[in-house]
């Protein structure tokens, strides 16, 4: 009797841990569930994000584009209404108005903040399109209660380099820089005081010079001996680009619609025709040969009519040079990495392939010069005829 009152018990039991096991079971499919349901959701929304981010950043580009063509035809004011429309174009390919929030707002610079309004202008022609709160399908999470929105925003403009340029006075002869890698000194390898053979048969061959074929000429606005000899007389009254590669296209156009100044191409050979417009920056009477002298002989003048009149004699004498990455060959454009002044120390010594140009690395051509001018880079900002997108400083995203 005691047996069978046992195993009663035991079935009791088994029923009882049968149960327990099924709620357990249950409650875990539950659980599974929900996070499947969150799985494959999130999957959806970040899907959905990546193809709202496209969306808008093909959005930004296009009004960035018609204000942009607006600046390029130097139109006095830009069409919100083309702006906007070319926008939301692009925008309809996912967005729907009464499903979103849309807002367009135009900066004057991709990292100014404040400075923004509703309607573009001249001065502001960077445009941002923020869309937010755009509503997504639920599959699974909508069983619980949890909804889907996804936002994105953009930020788009004219591409621009700011490019640094010196203009005026600058003498057709380069000087390879000195500096060994990793050197950013001013000095481009050169000590003041010091006299540089600028020109001389070493630079034809030479490691250390421009390449072979050439002497250290350059060619600007034209090739030939006449152009060169035209601006060793009087310096080249055009612009160089420093420091940018070649594709820069920062020209100035010359009678005939050419564009120059683009870079820095070499005139190959000897050029002795030349040889007298060079001379020419020398006084008949001139007995000064270094940059040194020519500072003592200008203190040493008691008037303005003296200082005056030196200063017009050997202003022809103190050069700005453009300082080359070198070692090319023949006919090339070379990259101007600065530009550096050098006095003239003595007219053209030899003949022929002989025939050596020194000048005197100055450290400070400015120095009691009165308006010959400082040398130096003028920062220009190049608008291209294109645009791009930049980082959305008001995202709140890294």
């Amino acid at each position: 009797m005691n047996h069978h009152y046992t195993n009663r018990n035991n079935c009791k039991l088994r029923n009882k841990q049968q149960g327990l096991t099924l709620i357990l079971v249950t409650f875990m499919m539950i659980v599974m569930l929900f996070f499947s349901a969150l799985a494959i959701d999130y999957n959806h929304a970040i899907s959905n994000k990546t193809q709202l981010q496209n969306v808008v950043d093909a959005a930004a580009l296009a009004g960035a584009s018609e204000i942009n063509q607006a600046l390029i035809n130097e139109e006095a004011s830009i069409d919100q209404s083309e702006v906007e429309q070319a926008i939301n174009t692009r925008l309809s390919k996912m967005v729907e108005p009464d499903n979103s929030t849309v807002l367009i707002e135009y900066l004057t610079s991709p990292t100014e903040k404040e400075d923004r309004s509703s309607s573009p202008s001249i001065s502001q022609t960077y445009v941002r399109v923020a869309v937010s709160d755009v509503n997504l399908e639920s599959y699974f999470t909508q069983v619980f209660g949890v909804g889907k929105q996804v936002s994105a925003s953009a930020l788009a403009g004219p591409a621009v380099k700011v490019v640094n340029q010196v203009c005026n006075d600058i003498m057709p002869i380069g000087v390879c820089d000195l500096r060994s890698a990793g050197d950013t000194s001013n000095d481009f390898g050169y000590t003041g005081g010091s006299n540089y053979e600028v020109k001389s048969k070493k630079f034809s061959g030479n490691d250390d010079a421009i390449g072979p074929g050439n002497f250290g000429f350059l060619a600007f606005d034209g090739r030939g001996a006449s152009n060169l000899g035209d601006n060793l007389r009087d310096d080249y009254e055009g612009c160089l680009t420093i420091g940018q590669p070649e594709d820069v296209t920062v020209c100035d156009v010359n009678a005939d619609g050419e564009e120059v100044g683009c870079s820095v191409t070499t005139e190959p050979g000897n050029k002795n025709s030349v040889n007298d417009d060079y001379n020419s920056r020398f006084g008949e009477d001139s007995t000064i040969n270094s940059y040194e002298d020519y500072l003592a002989a200008l203190n040493n003048c008691d008037t303005d009519a003296c200082k005056a009149s030196l200063v017009a004699e050997y202003k022809q004498r103190i050069a700005a040079l453009p300082v080359l990455d070198c070692q090319v060959s023949g006919r090339k454009s070379v990259d101007v990495v600065g530009l550096g002044c050098f006095f003239l120390t003595e007219k053209i010594q030899g003949n022929g392939k002989d025939a050596i140009i020194t000048m005197e690395y100055i450290d400070d051509c400015t120095a009691g010069l009165g308006d010959y001018g400082e040398l130096g880079g003028e920062t220009t900002i190049v608008t291209e005829d294109k645009v791009q997108l930049y980082k959305d400083p008001l995202s709140g995203e890294s």
